[in-house]
């Protein structure tokens, strides 16, 4: 009888020991596996090239991943802009390829989250000294909300424009642009109405770009005079793709809207944005572009 309880004993000790290192086994495999989830960087992508219509950007990058260079080739045309930190300023450095371009410096003054803050921007043209004074705020999961034209022509107050924007869950849904004439006593110019697709943005504001102001008085240089430029110093862009929105203006005359169509890939990335308008117009349906770069 004894022998037999400690044959029982030693069959007992073996299949424990047997289950206890099936188990260690076990939490070995599972450890290395979240060790190794742990350890792999989720894949970002960053836009490395767009075509807007008939322009082709190509941007560069510096080791903190912010936009250094941005080259645009519109035609025959080079402009080669470079964005620097100088003297206090994040600067924007403009030299092109034809006399009929001429070179200019913007002077951002950006705040904590690398958004411009402010800057000025001066027009030299037949007809005057043209001052741009552009003032920006934002929202604080970083989007831009406010932005404020004020241009004064030989000194002296010439227009006031604003544009005001309203997010709801991470979209741009609301665009106001109002108009203050050469007193700064503003009204609503016109109202932009976004509705959104499902799919996710991964291209910024860029997918947005139809929708953006401009309106630097004195120029009509496309380089000098349109932001998809610095757009990538404007904050953050909305979670969807826009799929339609309409424009109203308070005259109640030249109302549009826009409709948006899409292509992804295989990593769900916007590959292009087709944006027809409604009445059409001189350069639409245009398709724009968006080229990355994924770590």
């Amino acid at each position: 009888m004894k022998s037999q309880i400690h044959e029982l004993k030693n069959l007992i000790t073996k299949k424990m020991s047997k289950n206890l290192k099936a188990i260690a086994i076990l939490a070995i495999v599972i450890l290395a596996v979240s060790c190794k989830k742990e350890n792999q960087k989720p894949v970002a992508c960053k836009v490395i090239n767009l075509k807007i219509g008939n322009d082709s950007l190509v941007l560069s990058y510096n080791s903190s991943n912010k936009v250094s260079n941005i080259k645009s080739y519109n035609s025959s045309w080079l402009v080669n802009m470079d964005f620097l930190n100088d003297g206090g300023y994040h600067k924007q450095v403009a030299t092109t390829n034809t006399a009929s371009l001429p070179s200019f410096t913007r002077n951002f003054t950006l705040n904590t989250d690398g958004n411009i803050e402010r800057f000025q921007q001066i027009v030299n043209d037949a007809a005057g000294i043209y001052d741009n004074r552009v003032s920006c705020k934002y929202d604080a999961a970083g989007h831009l909300i406010v932005s404020e034209i004020i241009t004064l022509k030989d000194g002296i107050p010439y227009v006031f424009w604003k544009d005001s924007m309203v997010y709801e869950n991470d979209n741009l849904t609301k665009f106001y642009v109002l108009y203050g004439g050469n007193t700064g006593l503003y009204n609503i110019h016109r109202t932009v109405l976004i509705n959104y697709s499902t799919i996710a943005n991964t291209a910024g504001l860029y997918v947005n770009e139809s929708l953006i102001s401009g309106n630097i008085v004195g120029t009509g240089r496309y380089y000098e005079k349109n932001y998809p430029y610095f757009m990538h110093l404007l904050g953050k862009g909305s979670k969807n793709v826009p799929l339609s929105s309409t424009t109203t203006f308070s005259s109640g005359s030249g109302n549009y809207s826009f409709n948006y169509e899409y292509t992804t890939d295989a990593q769900n990335l916007v590959r292009s944005q087709k944006i027809i308008k409604t009445p059409t117009s001189a350069g639409y349906p245009k398709t724009n572009r968006f080229y990355y770069e994924c770590n």
